[in-house]
Formats: C-alpha cells, structure tokens, sequence
C-alpha cells in the first residue's frame, strides 16, 4: 500500500488535474496546484508534503488517495483500485491466485548465416582497413577488436547471393 500511496505522490500533480480539472494558474506555483475561483482546494506537487491537499473552505485534507475518496466517491477499496489503474499496476479483481506465472521471454536463437558469418571472419589487423582505420585516429586497440568478412563472402554479398 505505501507503494501506492508514494507512486501516487510522485505523480500528484497529473492526478490533481485528473480529478480536479484545470488549477487556477494565478494563485498556483512550482510547489502547489490551487483549484477552484478563489483557489480554495491546494495540492502539493514539490517539497516535504508532495502529495497532500487541503480544502481552506471546508477544512477536508488527506493524502491522494483521500483526494479520490473525495472527488469519485466510493469507498477506500474503490480508490486504491483507481490509483492502481492510474499509476499502472493491474487492480486486485484482475489478478487470480490460480493465475501462471509470466513466462520468461525467449531468447532468439542465431540464424545458422549469423553462425556461418561469424566463422568465416577473420582479424581486421595487418589489413588495408586497420592502417586505414589506424591512420583515421581510431585507437589500435579498438580496431585490433574489429574483425571483417573474407573477399570471397563480401562478393557474394555484394552480387547479391546469399553465402
């Protein structure tokens, strides 16, 4: 729950505007949102208290959370399910205790061409590419590590057949 409930400060300012509507930008700062004509309902979006808002005509104040209660109605268990859906996490109705658990994703497997490239290359050094490279500021170590197609993989490549 202090999940929701921080995740829900994090983003107090987004959900402010969701329940509330537009903030009253001339008495709104970096700090707090201020809603309505005279800006009586403050939200705080930086700070210490990120997360509370207080009603001045009422005197009503709380966390986000209160907040929904507030302005959706329902009960706390109603709100804990909006915030759920509102920060992103699946809401409780939606997950099972029978439920598998996700599958890991599988890893591609390497074509067997990417297999047969990576045999067929060779050392890029003592070639025209590494004095090119070499002479072009690229650090020898680096172009040591680099390695390149044999000609007769490159024509085919370059013909258009696959090798």
């Amino acid at each position: 729950m202090s999940f929701v409930r921080t995740a829900l400060a994090a983003r107090a300012a987004e959900l402010a505007v969701v329940l509330l509507g537009e903030p009253n930008r001339g008495m709104s700062s970096r700090r707090e949102l201020r809603f309505g004509r005279h800006g009586s309902l403050a939200v705080v979006i930086a700070g210490p208290k990120v997360g509370l808002w207080r009603c001045h005509e009422t005197g009503a104040g709380g966390d986000m959370l209160a907040l929904i209660m507030r302005e959706r109605g329902g009960g706390f268990g109603d709100a804990v399910e909006f915030a759920e859906e509102f920060i992103g996490h699946a809401p409780r109705s939606l997950l099972s205790k029978t439920a598998a658990p996700p599958s890991r994703p599988k890893i591609a497997q390497p074509s067997r061409d990417v297999l047969a490239w990576f045999d067929e290359a060779v050392p890029l050094a003592g070639t025209p590419a590494f004095h090119y490279l070499t002479s072009r500021g690229v650090a020898g170590l680096i172009a040591l590590s680099l390695w390149r197609r044999p000609p007769s993989v490159l024509a085919c490549v370059v013909a258009g057949h696959r090798h």
